[in-house]
């Protein structure tokens, strides 16, 4: 079985097309400046507002949890939600650290793009150090 990428609707097509040109963009509310999730409704949840547009993410953030997939095509794969800077919670797959431990709570992390032959690219995120 082969690994796919997601697969994007109407709705969601603006997020894969910033994923495949290398950026992480996440709704942000132009009254009140609240950053939501790339799945969030179009209205703010903060004031209300409809004036959500896409703004490019910093990509960095912390690990909030993980869980291993122990199913995953290529052997264990860490899985986890990362609070980016920006605020929002985001779901993706958390690549291995360097000294080969699972990363803890409140790691730091970066974006990486995973791509694939067949659907769109989803967001990941590898450990960082904070020197």
């Amino acid at each position: 079985m082969t690994r796919r990428g997601a697969v994007a609707s109407e709705d969601s097509q603006w997020y894969f097309d910033a994923l495949t040109a290398g950026r992480l963009e996440l709704p942000r509310c132009e009254v009140c400046g609240h950053w939501a999730r790339p799945t969030s409704a179009s209205l703010c949840a903060e004031c209300g507002s409809d004036a959500m547009t896409p703004v490019e993410s910093s990509g960095k953030g912390r690990i909030v949890c993980t869980i291993v997939d122990h199913r995953a095509v290529e052997g264990e794969r860490v899985l986890g939600l990362v609070e980016l800077d920006e605020g929002p919670w985001i779901a993706g797959q958390i690549l291995a650290d360097p000294d080969g431990a699972r990363p803890a709570q409140g790691t730091a992390v970066v974006l990486r793009i995973m791509a694939f032959d067949d659907g769109e690219p989803v967001p990941a995120f590898a450990v960082t150090r904070d020197d």
